[in-house]
């Protein structure tokens, strides 16, 4: 799938072996008695569900990469399917957070900022739950993007972006400035539109 999207730029291969892939494995896994088996059958499901979806959302701004209508679709149904095995995985906090703001992302981009605002709220609920302060502040600043593709709520979706960029930028990690760096490019790209 790397290969396929970041040397190869090429959507319709990455999403067809993906694709293959996440039945496969899912297949493999409901033919299994081997629980030890079966767990990691479903999670590499997983992992290739979350790529997928993640490669199939246009606000990285990937050079060389197009994403349509149809690679739109197919990733959101990857990030619901990645959502409900991380659920049924027990997933930790942040693959969890991750999972809901996958599908927050996805309902950004097809613009529907309510379903996308209902995930984004859910993941910083887990992620603050969990005390993963950076996860939860990105998560605000994408429930703040969301607000910001609506006239009636632009102003405070500014606002609330800016808040949320200044904390991140405040935790002083790593991800924390990456998140910080991304919620620009993302609130930009989509502004843009």
């Amino acid at each position: 799938l790397r290969t396929c999207y970041f040397q190869e730029k090429n959507v319709p291969l990455m999403t067809m072996f993906a694709r293959r892939g996440i039945q496969f494995g899912l297949e493999q896994a409901g033919q299994t008695e081997d629980s030890e088996l079966k767990d990691k059958l479903r999670s590499t499901a997983k992992e290739m569900c979350f790529n997928l979806g993640a490669n199939t959302w246009p606000g990285w701004e990937d050079e060389g990469i197009t994403i349509t209508a149809a690679d739109l679709a197919m990733g959101l149904d990857a990030a619901r399917t990645n959502l409900r095995l991380a659920g049924e995985l027990q997933r930790d906090a942040g693959p969890l957070s991750d999972a809901h703001w996958l599908v927050g992302a996805h309902h950004l981009a097809e613009g529907n900022s309510q379903a996308a605002t209902e995930h984004f709220k859910k993941a910083t609920e887990i992620a603050e739950q969990a005390g993963l302060s950076d996860r939860q502040w990105a998560s605000l600043g994408y429930v703040a993007i969301a607000e910001q593709m609506d006239e009636s709520t632009r102003a405070r979706g500014d606002q609330s972006l800016a808040n949320a960029i200044q904390k991140l930028q405040g935790l002083g990690t790593d991800d924390a400035k990456f998140y910080a760096s991304q919620l620009q490019s993302v609130s930009r790209f989509f502004l843009s539109r």
